[in-house]
């Protein structure tokens, strides 16, 4: 019973990594929908992770972690850009006053 659920998770988990790698080839080119991939990728890596806890295993925890730490870095990384370049939109646009209407 023990070497079918291992097998389970094992192949679960290839899928899910799969999945993620595979993801940016697939993913649209548009930036603003990044931040919310990478956010998905970081909550599939959560979710990963407790069920390696609850399940005492140790792979799949440690895959869960560390698909989840990544994706949460790149999520931010990905939102720093989408700020940065809506903030250049608004500097090409006003110049030097750029700032007064950002805020608004």
């Amino acid at each position: 019973m023990k070497i079918q659920n291992k097998k389970t998770v094992s192949i679960a988990l290839m899928g899910v990594l799969a999945t993620s790698a595979l993801g940016g080839v697939f993913a649209p080119a548009a930036e603003a929908q990044s931040s919310k991939k990478w956010r998905n990728f970081a909550i599939a890596g959560g979710a990963i992770a407790g069920y390696g806890l609850l399940k005492k295993n140790k792979t799949a925890t440690i895959a869960g972690a560390a698909l989840g730490g990544y994706s949460l870095y790149r999520s931010s990384k990905a939102r720093k850009n989408e700020k940065r370049r809506s903030q250049s939109w608004y500097k090409q646009r006003y110049g030097r006053n750029w700032r007064a209407h950002y805020r608004s």
